[in-house]
């Protein structure tokens, strides 16, 4: 079955850059994680979708992302850079995803959530 690599973890991780606080009370976030090697995610139609949440346990089902599609080359890329609020703790998760060939989307399973503190300046 073509999703058996969408089920293996892989490593997210977050970084704060302490330049990057804005003056609207947000900061830059830059979230990277490693590559899938599944084909389906790395060609036209496939690509990453990046969960953001104050909370540690949200439901991905009821959750939109932000979208990381294919663009061109051997990989999809795989790293973000989000504004979030200071002043909260912040969850990421990471998960890959393709078209089908009716345009149907499928998601793999997300990787371990990672959360972070976001201090106020």
């Amino acid at each position: 079955m073509r999703l058996q690599l969408f089920v293996s973890l892989f490593f997210i991780a977050v970084f704060l850059s302490l330049t990057s606080c804005m003056p609207d009370n947000t900061s830059t976030v830059h979230v990277s994680w490693d590559p899938l090697s599944d084909p389906l995610v790395n060609r036209e139609g496939g690509g990453y979708i990046v969960f953001c949440s104050k909370r540690e346990n949200f439901n991905f089902d009821d959750f939109s992302g932000k979208t990381i599609p294919y663009r061109s080359g051997e990989e999809t890329p795989t790293t973000v850079s989000l504004d979030v609020e200071n002043g909260c703790t912040w969850c990421f998760a990471v998960a890959g995803y393709f078209k089908d060939e009716d345009g149907t989307v499928t998601y793999g399973a997300p990787s371990e959530v990672v959360c972070v503190n976001i201090d106020e300046e």
